[in-house]
C-alpha cells in the first residue's frame, strides 16, 4: 500500500512539475499566470489546480502553451531537461526578454499617460462647469 501512494506522489509531482517550470518562465519574460490566461483566451482558474499541485495541465493547454511561446523549450518544459530556451541558453537570450518588458512597460506607460490627460481633461471640464453653477447660483441669490 505504501508502494503505490508512492507512486500516486511520483505521478502526481511528474504531472505538476510542468507548472512549476512555466512559472518561472513567466517570471523570466516579466509576464503573469493572469495575462497568459487573458493571452491564451483560458478562463482565469485554467492553472489554479496546477498550480495547487492538484492537477495537470491538459494536453491542450500544452499545445497552446508550446504554440504560444515559439522560445520555450518543450524538452524543458514538460520534462526539465536542457535549456529553458529552445537554441541556447537562458544567459544568451535575458537581454531579449528585458527587452521585450521593457517594451510592454512603455506600451502600458503611454496607455496610462493618455488615460491621464483624458481623466486632467474630464476634471477640468467638471470645474468649469460647477464654477459656472455657483455663479449662476450667487446671482440667483436675493440680496437685501
Amino acid at each position: 500500500m505504501k508502494n503505490s501512494t508512492t507512486n500516486r506522489q511520483a505521478r502526481r509531482q511528474k504531472a505538476t512539475a510542468p507548472i512549476e517550470r512555466l512559472g518561472k518562465f513567466l517570471e523570466f519574460k516579466g509576464e503573469t499566470f493572469t495575462e497568459l490566461t487573458k493571452a491564451l483566451q483560458l478562463s482565469q482558474n485554467y492553472f489554479a489546480a496546477s498550480k495547487r499541485g492538484e492537477g495537470a495541465i491538459g494536453i491542450d493547454g500544452v499545445i497552446l502553451i508550446l504554440e504560444y511561446y515559439k522560445e520555450i523549450n518543450p524538452d524543458w518544459f514538460l520534462f526539465g531537461t536542457g535549456s529553458m530556451l529552445r537554441g541556447g541558453t537562458v544567459e544568451e537570450k535575458a537581454v531579449l526578454a528585458k527587452n521585450a518588458r521593457k517594451s510592454k512597460l512603455d506600451k502600458e506607460t503611454d496607455a496610462r499617460v493618455k488615460q491621464t490627460k483624458k481623466l486632467r481633461d474630464l476634471f477640468a471640464k467638471m470645474l468649469a462647469e460647477t464654477e459656472q453653477s455657483l455663479r449662476e447660483y450667487s446671482e440667483l441669490q436675493v440680496k437685501p
